[in-house]
């Protein structure tokens, strides 16, 4: 009687104990890891693991040899991965508007600021997928460049 009511009290506990799961998102990079470009991604995805341990997790498969460099915005729109960091110029053919970040000397702080950012979110949304514009990244890891590369996701970080 003395195990059942151990096992019964062990199960008890067990049941009560709220385990909060950790956020998984799967991310992808255009370009080779030896780029500057994809050094930078790599050191935004160990930010947010360091800053968000128990909370989220990003995990990178890998570059262009794991998913081609123009499938992977199409990859993130169909749910194959979460995340892309890319180049809007690999998915222009849906969304012109892109040609505004690609030609503009406005940095992400300013576009932010002045309502650019919700507006290309807002496109995005309505043209090609469900997607969250999380920030973007050219030759280094500041914000005060022009918006170049792009990271997207499906999942809220």
């Amino acid at each position: 009687m003395k195990k059942v009511t151990l096992t019964l009290g062990m199960l008890t506990a067990l049941a009560s104990t709220h385990v909060l799961a950790v956020d998984q998102i799967n991310a992808v990079h255009a370009f080779p890891p030896s780029l500057i470009y994809t050094q930078s991604f790599l050191e935004f995805v160990d930010k947010v693991n360091e800053r968000g341990e128990g909370v989220v997790q990003i995990n990178v498969r890998g570059g262009p040899e794991v998913i081609g460099l123009s499938e992977q915005p199409d990859a993130v729109r169909n749910g194959v991965v979460d995340m892309a960091y890319t180049a809007a110029s690999f998915y222009a053919g849906t969304v012109p508007e892109r040609d505004a970040m690609v030609a503009s000397n406005t940095n992400a702080i300013y576009a932010r600021e002045n309502g650019g950012i919700d507006l290309l979110n807002q496109i995005h949304q309505e043209k090609w997928a469900p997607i969250i514009w999380v920030g973007s990244i050219a030759g280094s890891a500041t914000t005060s460049t022009p918006l170049t590369s792009l990271v997207w996701t499906k999942k809220a970080i």
